[in-house]
């Protein structure tokens, strides 16, 4: 049986934050990341730029002075409901049949208030070059509300790096560390072109940071990030309209 998005509900008197990563809980992490990256996500700062269209997806990058990479926004269409799009993100299962670079997620623990560590394996696919593994903690957050005269799901998912040290780093693997990752998945009212009927269909934004370390140049991943991110959303766009269709499967 898969496993569908885990729920975990935060409120506002839990913002926490003022110390440094390496002393804050998971819990922390994420709630701070999670604040940030709703502020961002319907910012219009000039520091992200003009963005570049690419069919139903927008890109940004806004230049982060610290890690001296760009961190990246994306706001697409994706034609499916909020809860199938977070089951095809967010299932850990189904994403290794349509992600390339992910080949492989275990949990690792899931705490009461529904934070999930996950150990997660990535292939770069580059020839002399080490693949990355990650630590991760993940919250997701199932919102209702009111649109267009029907109860509908909005989806809040923050990924960083965890604090966690249950697995060591490997000798066969360079560990990358997610600063965020967070998606917004909410519905909205598109026209079917073949029915010309109106339907649910979902607005995904995420807010990427990512540092993949090692000795690939920091150049050379900024210089391929937007078209990387592009090339990732059609992806999941096709993996969607796959799981519609009970047509996602491993080949």
């Amino acid at each position: 049986m898969t496993e569908g998005p885990t729920m975990v509900h935060i409120t506002d008197g839990q913002y926490l934050g003022g110390s440094e990563k390496n002393k804050k809980s998971d819990a922390e992490l994420i709630v701070a990341a999670r604040d940030k990256f709703l502020t961002e996500i319907v910012s219009n700062d000039p520091s992200w730029g003009n963005g570049a269209n690419y069919n139903n997806v927008a890109i940004w990058k806004q230049w982060d002075e610290n890690s001296g990479l760009y961190r990246l926004k994306m706001v697409g269409t994706i034609h499916a409901t909020p809860e199938v799009l977070a089951e095809v993100l967010y299932n850990s299962e189904l994403r290794v049949l349509w992600d390339p670079v992910v080949t492989g997620v275990t949990e690792l623990e899931r705490t009461n208030d529904g934070i999930i560590t996950l150990y997660i394996v990535t292939s770069l696919r580059i020839p002399g070059v080490k693949n990355r593994d990650f630590i991760h903690s993940r919250s997701i957050q199932c919102l209702e509300e009111d649109k267009y005269g029907m109860k509908c799901t909005k989806v809040i998912a923050i990924d960083v790096s965890s604090s966690s040290t249950k697995i060591p780093e490997k000798k066969d693997f360079i560990r990358g560390e997610t600063l965020v990752s967070g998606g917004l998945i909410e519905a909205i009212q598109v026209m079917n072109p073949n029915t010309h009927q109106f339907e649910i269909a979902c607005k995904f934004s995420t807010i990427s940071h990512v540092d993949m370390r090692g000795s690939i140049p920091k150049t050379l991943a900024n210089m391929v990030a937007t078209k990387a991110t592009s090339d990732w959303f059609t992806k999941l766009s096709k993996a969607t309209e796959l799981h519609k269709q009970g047509k996602l499967k491993k080949h």
